[in-house]
């Protein structure tokens, strides 16, 4: 009789973890595909005001600086907001795949998805390895991007505050 009980509580178990993994994974998906989502928007309206500004640049920083300093110091806050949610996004979906990582052995067994995961590696001679074969963290190259966008709209917003025109002698 405690075989029969031992079983029913392994396929009980096994059926909580195969439960837990499929709803983990949903989120994890859900917040990759909102992390991608997030920075589209982010990325359109960055791209829109840097296109305004490139091609009225020359009147903007002559004419109407006031105008060039406001839409630089609105990229700028874009950015912020970019760079925030790239990384809030990155550690949501870094928390799911370490929960799925916690639980994958009881679901899929010796498959090994997220326990190998790139991302989970802490041995740097794996690591290295990785980036030697190719591999390249999407979400780290976005976090980049999106503070080198921090980075372009402070230059800009500098040099529209103290830009001085040249004078004729």
């Amino acid at each position: 009789m405690k075989e029969i009980n031992n079983s029913d509580e392994n396929n009980s178990e096994k059926l909580q973890a195969e439960i837990a993994y499929k709803y983990i994974m949903q989120l994890r998906n859900l917040g990759a595909t909102n992390l991608w989502s997030r920075s589209n928007v982010m990325l359109v309206l960055q791209g829109g005001l840097l296109a305004f500004i490139a091609g009225n640049f020359s009147s903007l920083i002559v004419d109407n600086r006031i105008i060039l300093i406001a839409l630089s110091f609105f990229g700028l806050l874009i950015s912020f907001f970019w760079y925030r949610l790239t990384k809030g996004g990155s550690f949501w979906i870094e928390y799911w795949q370490n929960k799925l990582r916690e639980i994958e052995n009881q679901v899929v067994g010796e498959i090994k998805i997220f326990r190998n995961h790139p991302s989970m590696l802490k041995n740097k001679n794996q690591q290295s390895k990785l980036k030697n074969m190719g591999y390249t963290s999407t979400r780290r190259i976005l976090k980049q991007v999106s503070f080198i966008t921090i980075i372009l709209w402070i230059i800009l917003l500098c040099y529209a505050v103290f830009y001085q025109p040249r004078t004729p002698l």
